[in-house]
């Protein structure tokens, strides 16, 4: 009777030995994608990260840019203004082009 019940605690044993190696497996593929994923999300971030540090690069030289020519003499502030007035109207123009074709 002794054997009998040793062979089924050895049985049930090996049972739940192969249960929770598959459940290690398991929870180990989960912790590999995650893992990739994770490494995914960090390099996007920092293309992200690196793509605004270059827009607001740009934005600061255009902004001085702007700054300067308005500090300067009185030849560049007129050449502002009719490069303002041309891009208002531009866009005034695109806009009504734009509305007159979605009407039709």
């Amino acid at each position: 009777m002794n054997s009998r019940n040793d062979e089924y605690l050895e049985s049930d044993n090996r049972l739940r030995t192969e249960r929770l190696q598959e459940k290690v497996k398991v929870l180990k593929s989960f912790a590999v994608d995650i893992e990739h994923e994770t490494k995914e999300h960090n390099r996007l971030l920092d293309d992200v990260g690196e793509n605004f540090v270059g827009l607001f690069g740009s934005l600061a030289r255009g902004k001085t840019r702007v700054e300067r020519l308005l500090s300067s003499s009185s030849g560049n502030r007129k050449f502002l203004c009719y490069l303002s007035a041309g891009i208002t109207g531009f866009l005034i123009f695109s806009y009504y082009l734009l509305a007159r074709s979605l009407n039709s």
